[in-house]
């Protein structure tokens, strides 16, 4: 490293694999097959998208570099066996550490309980929200992370969810539509349309593919008692769980049940299965 802080990267090459150094005791490292698979260039990888041009029953699994350097200290240049020359980026490339327990995932997921909660509990406005991506990036790493804020100033109007949602991605359609209003009906079938308490529940489980976000806009506050939101965290739950009773959380985590949802909504009549544990576990992952 130089004095003006900046890393002098350098390149040396491995057991199949180019290691990169950042002259301060840091570095990472890279497949051969990785690096020829990745080439950016425009023979191999589409402009503007990256997807790869690179037929897989053409491709040769055994490449090779036969010469590498560093050039200008951002750079990577790579020249293979078979002549092709690749020149990788090389913030691109750290943000792809080979490295063990290096390797950079999404953001990890902080559990909480309910002496936490105030501390982890973050909000942001509405506006804010809708006009800086600086803002919408913060609040998006908080549901990545935390799995709950609130948007305040949210105004009046029954449109704010989908305004909101838009700047993300697109809605999730269900048998209750894209959105739809939480208001007391005796007839309903789905108690969250009852007047009752409505005990600590996941919404949605008798999906596949379950909505990532639900987003509730409060509109009116009714005077009369009640309407309080309660929410925990399920990540927390599961931890108690298996502290407490080992057994029945392997249970909840590995034998199927059936969620179902049957009723009618907006005109029509409907009838969802699906089958899966209580509890999805999902591979632990380093970094």
């Amino acid at each position: 490293m130089n004095g003006g802080g900046v890393p002098r990267w350098s390149a040396t090459d491995g057991d199949r694999e180019i290691r990169l150094d950042d002259g301060c005791g840091g570095g990472s490292r890279y497949p051969h097959v990785w690096l020829r698979n990745n080439c950016p260039c425009s023979s191999c990888a589409s402009a503007g998208s990256g997807f790869r041009k690179q037929v897989i029953r053409d491709f040769r699994f055994s490449s090779t570099p036969t010469l590498f350097q560093i050039v200008c200290n951002d750079k990577l240049y790579v020249k293979w066996d078979d002549s092709h020359e690749s020149t990788y980026d090389l913030q691109w490339l750290l943000e792809r550490n080979f490295n063990e327990g290096q390797e950079r995932h999404e953001n990890q997921q902080v559990k909480w309980t309910a002496e936490s909660f105030s501390a982890i509990f973050q909000s942001f406005k509405y506006e804010d929200v809708i006009k800086s991506d600086k803002t919408l990036l913060q609040w998006l790493e908080t549901l990545t992370v935390y799995g709950i804020s609130m948007i305040k100033s949210c105004g009046l109007e029954q449109d704010r969810v989908k305004e909101l949602a838009g700047r993300v991605a697109f809605l999730k359609k269900t048998q209750y539509g894209e959105t739809f209003k939480v208001e007391v009906n005796s007839d309903a079938t789905n108690l969250a349309y009852r007047s009752t308490y409505l005990q600590l529940h996941t919404d949605l489980p008798y999906y596949e593919y379950t909505p990532g976000v639900i987003l509730l806009h409060c509109i009116i506050q009714p005077e009369s008692s009640g309407g309080e939101s309660e929410v925990t965290d399920g990540l927390s739950v599961c931890d108690r769980l298996k502290e407490m009773d080992e057994d029945c959380y392997k249970t909840l985590s590995s034998v199927p049940v059936r969620w179902i949802d049957r009723g009618h909504d907006g005109g029509y009549n409907f009838h969802n299965v699906y089958v899966s544990p209580v509890i999805w576990l999902v591979p632990r992952r380093n970094g």
